[in-house]
């Protein structure tokens, strides 16, 4: 496993620079050519060599590439932890030997060939961590993707209501404000100043009580005029019923004489 890595490592580091070591072994082959005793037609044939392979090398890379295309399978690592993508390639033995941890490879085919998602990949241990979505049926994809559009359309709309708060923040603050200056301000002048509601029973209860003292005041009053005259009529009686008295005895004599007579 290690060692497919290290070939694959190694394959690909020189594909990317391999003109570049073709052109060091080249300046270090004519060196070692023009110091040695060799003959001068085959210093000239080893020239015409390097410059003809320099000439031919990328017509040569694309003839090879037409006449030999091996089946390559690719395997695309997502980085969960990074924004950065991998992707490796492996011969068919090679990928044989691939050792799948925690789900499935997601698998599906390009103009490069079949290729899989893995969501780690680890070179040295030749292991990938599969995907969900590689261990999940079309069903189920369709069900999760349609709970995903229905979350999408929940959070776009309180995204949206959250914007719109988020603009209207300082007027809700001032509105907000404002109302609880005004119940303030109310709740004072109900304990600190009487409503006309209050104002006129007041007045009626103080008039009451005046009126209820006036009528009391009237009351002794007329009770102690009683109690003045009341000594005085009594004398009046008894001086009317007395001469009521005189005046029938007088009457009776009268009346006594006449027949007498």
């Amino acid at each position: 496993m290690g060692v497919y890595s290290f070939l694959g490592r190694l394959k690909g580091s020189l594909a990317r620079n391999l003109m570049i070591l073709a052109l060091l072994f080249a300046f270090i082959g004519g060196i070692a050519i023009a110091t040695a005793d060799v003959p001068q037609q085959f210093k000239v044939f080893y020239v015409t060599s390097v410059i003809g392979a320099m000439v031919m090398y990328i017509p040569g890379k694309r003839l090879v590439r037409w006449l030999y295309d091996p089946k390559l399978i690719y395997v695309l690592e997502l980085k969960a932890e990074g924004e950065e993508l991998a992707l490796w390639e492996f011969f068919p033995n090679q990928f044989k030997d691939l050792t799948i941890k925690t789900h499935s490879l997601d698998q599906f085919t390009s103009a490069m060939g079949e290729i899989y998602v893995c969501r780690k990949y680890d070179p040295e241990k030749n292991e990938a961590h599969g995907t969900w979505r590689g261990s999940m049926s079309d069903i189920e994809l369709m069900r999760y993707k349609e709970k995903i559009r229905e979350i999408r359309g929940v959070l776009l709309r309180m995204a949206k209501e959250g914007q719109k708060v988020r603009s209207q923040l300082p007027s809700i603050v001032i509105n907000a404000q404002n109302k609880i200056q005004a119940e303030f301000i109310e709740k004072f002048e109900k304990d600190s100043i009487y409503k006309g509601e209050k104002i006129s029973e007041a007045i009626d209860e103080s008039l009451r009580e005046m009126d209820l003292q006036a009528r009391e005041k009237r009351e002794e009053e007329a009770e102690e005029t009683r109690a003045i005259e009341e000594p005085g009529q009594d004398i009046f009686r008894e001086l009317a019923k007395s001469m009521e008295s005189s005046s029938n005895s007088s009457n009776e004599k009268g009346e006594e004489a006449e027949t007498k007579k």
